[in-house]
């Protein structure tokens, strides 16, 4: 930085006259450069490095100190998880709802819901929970018991026009990247409503059919669907799957939800309401 500064004197011509006229002042500064970098250029990936781990530790620090009811987690090796009223950090404590989640007798769970009833929040909930756990933070959650394994997800996919992708190619592609992932070791995978670019039938089949290949890798983790027919695949692994759900009221003529997990299959529906509500159907 200070040799750098020395060539602001350029911006004077009468300095730069005398001293590039008399001394040949930026030749020197230029050699004082050439001798700084081959004294330091091996080093500067040692320094961004280093600058690196302290904004990342100060970062995961900064979290903790603005949030003291966050835990620390636990780690097991028996491909275990289980969290204690676990919500999403990004969420203002004085309306998070958490809840709580325990994969050891069903590692696998099929979450329904009605529109905004929270499905995408909580498997979101999860997912950077297992990134803040595995970076050595603290986890929005009372308690966390957790293995480590490699995390995969298949949230908010896009289509491509530069690449000339549709939404379900995306999907499909996705899917096809962590199925291959699954071959080769045990993950954890949290899917939300895949496969919505295709008609009802395909989506219905294709959802039972990626969840039981995944069941033949003994995935753990969750998915969140739209579609009850696809909780009956429970009934063919009662040992491995679970349904969970959220569940939505209507009260005065106005929606309501708890956003609390509950088991079992999603009863309400709420998307009629909605568009009667605003107008859109009689």
């Amino acid at each position: 930085s200070r040799i750098f500064s020395n060539l602001e004197s350029v911006q004077n011509l009468v300095v730069a006259l005398i001293f590039n006229g008399f001394f040949l002042f930026h030749v020197h500064v230029l050699n004082q450069l050439i001798g700084w970098k081959e004294k330091y250029a091996d080093q500067i990936n040692l320094w961004i490095n280093s600058i690196g781990k302290i904004e990342h530790l100060n970062s995961l620090a900064n979290l903790y100190f603005n949030n003291p009811e966050f835990s620390f987690p636990e780690f097991n090796k028996e491909k275990q998880f289980s969290f204690q009223e676990i919500g999403h950090p990004l969420i203002n404590k004085q309306i998070r709802i958490s809840n709580s989640i325990d994969l050891t007798q069903h590692p696998f769970f099929i979450l329904t819901g009605s529109n905004m009833s929270g499905k995408s929040t909580f498997l979101r909930s999860l997912g950077v929970n297992l990134v803040l756990a595995y970076c050595g933070s603290v986890v929005c959650a009372k308690k966390a018991d957790i293995d480590i394994l490699p995390l995969f997800v298949s949230m908010r996919m896009s289509d491509s026009l530069a690449d000339q992708e549709s939404y379900f190619y995306a999907e499909v592609k996705r899917l096809k990247y962590i199925i291959s992932n699954l071959e080769s070791e045990q993950c954890f995978i949290l899917l939300d409503e895949i496969l919505r670019g295709t008609n009802s039938d395909d989506k219905r089949n294709g959802t039972i059919e990626v969840i039981k290949r995944m069941i033949k890798h003994n995935v753990i983790g969750g998915i969140a669907t739209h579609d009850l027919e696809v909780c009956n695949t429970t009934n063919e692994y009662p040992d491995y799957l679970n349904n969970l759900c959220f569940e939505g009221q209507i009260k005065n003529n106005d929606l309501y939800f708890d956003y609390i997990l509950k088991e079992g299959i999603c009863k309400t529906k709420n998307a009629t309401f909605l568009m009667k509500k605003v107008g859109i159907i009689d």
